[in-house]
C-alpha cells in the first residue's frame, strides 16, 4: 500500500495495516497482554476518525479510495469488531 494510503496527517505516525493477519494478531495479543497481566478496565483507541475514514484530514491525491470508489476503510472496523469479540470472550465483564 502505497505510503500516502498509511500516513495520518493530523496524528503523525503511521496506520497499522489491519487488512495484515500479523498485524492484527499483534495488535490483539497486545489488549489481551494488558487486560490479563494489568487487569485494565478497558483500552483506548484514538483517532478513530483516522481510522474509518480514508480521507481523514488529508487533501485530494493523500488519499487512496476503496475497492468500492469510497472514503470508507471497509478492513479496519472488521478487524476492531473481531478484536473486541476476541478480547470479550477472554475477560467476559
Amino acid at each position: 500500500m502505497p505510503i500516502r494510503a498509511r500516513v495520518p496527517q493530523r496524528v503523525g505516525t503511521y496506520a497499522f495495516n489491519l487488512g495484515r493477519t500479523e498485524v492484527a494478531n499483534i495488535l490483539l495479543a497486545s489488549a489481551l497482554y494488558w487486560l490479563r497481566e494489568f487487569h485494565v478496565d478497558g483500552l483506548r483507541v484514538d483517532a478513530v476518525s483516522s481510522i474509518i475514514y480514508l480521507d481523514y484530514d488529508r487533501e485530494d491525491g493523500q488519499w487512496i479510495p476503496n475497492i468500492y470508489g469510497g472514503n470508507e476503510n471497509s478492513i479496519r472496523p472488521d478487524s476492531c469488531a473481531a478484536s473486541t469479540r476476541s478480547c470479550t470472550a477472554n475477560f467476559p465483564t
